[in-house]
């Protein structure tokens, strides 16, 4: 009894391909479709601030030399040199930076490390430089990238899975 029959053979293999379709149409999904939208989603929610993290680490004074707009991300980056307000006088040396923004910068501007990640060993300040109006936003709001992630993961697997067993499907007599 412990005998494969043909068709169970057949129905093995027809799903070993339907499963290999179904792998590769999804993964073709998730590099073409899903991972360029939550790519885009994430970059255009920093357009409307900053996730309220481990608030500001340090205040300076910045002087803007030029600005850059940006469609994703921050709508501005601007080039400037940052005199930290604690070390003005004795402490670390004028730094150059990049400024991430939500309007044109020019001139002398007040400027916040936010957002910090692990040391380096160039400069104390290896946090994201913001100016000080830009917006910092709940938590809660990044959510939603996180949810159209989930949703286009679970949608692709469910289409492709569909295609798969079409293709994979043996063809009908004739």
């Amino acid at each position: 009894m412990g005998r494969k029959t043909r068709a169970s053979k057949a129905a093995g293999k027809q799903q070993n391909r339907a499963f290999r379709w179904n792998f590769g149409l999804f993964l073709a999904f998730l590099l073409l479709i899903a991972l360029p939208v939550i790519g885009v989603l994430w970059s255009v929610s920093e357009r409307f601030g900053t996730m309220a993290g481990p608030g500001v680490l340090t205040a300076g004074t910045a002087t803007v030399s030029h600005c850059d707009k940006h469609v994703l991300g921050a709508p501005y980056t601007c080039e400037a040199t940052v005199s930290w307000h604690p070390d003005q006088v004795f402490g670390e040396p004028a730094a150059r930076v990049t400024i991430r923004s939500v309007r044109f910068l020019a001139g002398e501007v007040e400027v916040q490390e936010r957002k910090c990640g692990r040391p380096n060993r160039v400069s104390s300040h290896t946090c994201a430089v913001f100016a000080a109006d830009y917006p910092t936003l709940p938590g809660v709001l990044y959510a939603p990238p996180i949810v159209v992630f989930i949703g286009l993961v679970l949608g692709g697997w469910l289409v492709a899975n569909r295609i798969a067993r079409r293709i994979a499907a043996p063809a009908p007599p004739a």
